[in-house]
Order: C-alpha cells, then sequence, then structure tokens
C-alpha cells in the first residue's frame, strides 16, 4: 500500500535526511545534489514550512519513503522567502566551497533564475522536485504523487503548472508527456547546461 503524506516542516530530521538523500541519488548530476546534506535538510524543511510550496512524500506500510515531491505556488515568492528567511542558515553550510567561483555562480543561478525573463513568465506555479527511489520505479508511486499536486493545484484554482527537466532526464520527459504536459522549449538555469520547460495544464 502507498500512501502519500504531507509534510510540514515540523517533522524528525531523519525523513528529511530520507528525502535528501533520495535526491542526491536520483538527480545526481543535477547542482543541488553536490550540496552538503545538512543544507538539502534545511531547504526540504523550508518548503515544508513554507506557504508558498507543499511537499509529499510517499510511503509504504512499514513507513520506508519512497519517493517525494516538492510544488511552489509561486517560484518567485518562496525564493525570496529562502533568501531571506533561509539565507543565513544555510550559508554557515556553504562555507568550505563558497571559495569557487563557479560554485557562487551557481548558487545565485539557482536562486535568481524565476526573476530572469525566461520562458512561461506567467505559469507561477512550478514543479520543483520530484524525486522516486530506483527500487519503487514502475509501481505507480509517481503517478500517485503527480496526481496529489495536481489536485492540490486544482483547490487552489490553479491552472497551470510549469515543469523544468534535464535534457538527459528521458524518464522524467517520458512521464510529463504521457501526462499530456507540453513542451515549450529549452532555457539555461545554469550557463553552458541548457532544460527543457515544460506546461502542464491541470485542467486537461
Amino acid at each position: 500500500m502507498i500512501n502519500i503524506i504531507e509534510l510540514y516542516g515540523n517533522e524528525p530530521k531523519f525523513q528529511y535526511n530520507k528525502i535528501s538523500l533520495i535526491h542526491k541519488e536520483s538527480i545526481s548530476e543535477g547542482f543541488l545534489a553536490s550540496l552538503n546534506l545538512l543544507i538539502l535538510i534545511q531547504l526540504y524543511r523550508g518548503f515544508a514550512r513554507s506557504e508558498y510550496s507543499k511537499l509529499f512524500i510517499a510511503s509504504d506500510s512499514e513507513d520506508n519513503i519512497l519517493g517525494f515531491i516538492v510544488v511552489s505556488f509561486s517560484t518567485s515568492k518562496l525564493c525570496k522567502e529562502i533568501i531571506f528567511n533561509q539565507f543565513f542558515k544555510i550559508v554557515p553550510l556553504l562555507l568550505p566551497k563558497i571559495i569557487s567561483i563557479s560554485f557562487l555562480r551557481k548558487i545565485f543561478e539557482t536562486l535568481f533564475y524565476p526573476f530572469k525573463k525566461q520562458i512561461l513568465t506567467e505559469v507561477q506555479s512550478e514543479l520543483l522536485n520530484f524525486c522516486v527511489t530506483y527500487d519503487s520505479r514502475g509501481k505507480g508511486v509517481g503517478e500517485k504523487l503527480f496526481l496529489r499536486v495536481r489536485n492540490t493545484l486544482k483547490k487552489r484554482n490553479i491552472n497551470s503548472m510549469k515543469i523544468v527537466t534535464g535534457k538527459g532526464q528521458i524518464d522524467a520527459q517520458n512521464f510529463y508527456e504521457k501526462h499530456q504536459a507540453t513542451l515549450c522549449g529549452t532555457q539555461e538555469i545554469h550557463k553552458g547546461s541548457a532544460s527543457l520547460i515544460y506546461q502542464y495544464n491541470i485542467n486537461e
């Protein structure tokens, strides 16, 4: 049995630790996966607490986390909140890497990309992260997580969601296209690395 559970930020640390480890294993080539585990834990706890986002996990009957999904209702407002509320908690954890110019550039690219001129500027809601453990794929976990996000947005009268995925994430692209998401183009989130931009219409 697969249970979909909303997190609120006050759950035990081990749950956020597991979410962060799943992220690192599932999107190992991404910038966030290169960050210290403690930073990811802080980030995901922030997503769970924010009024501008929701974090859902999928678990089995033994409370093992099989996957998770994060959706924002307004990515620009969420990033502002992270910058002002989480920044000083995260900076000390970044200090060992902060001497790297390329690392600093990627931090600013990640935090400020919602404010840059981009595809689908009119769509505020965004699927931020969506991961399922390798052993749980093909068992309906992703479907249940995605459906929960769809229903959450529908209840909030949000009609459209933006999805950003890497060019090499073929399984993710197939999943979104299967659910009738429309490919709208490509955009550089990080310099020299293009991502695919999809639009998913909730009522279709």
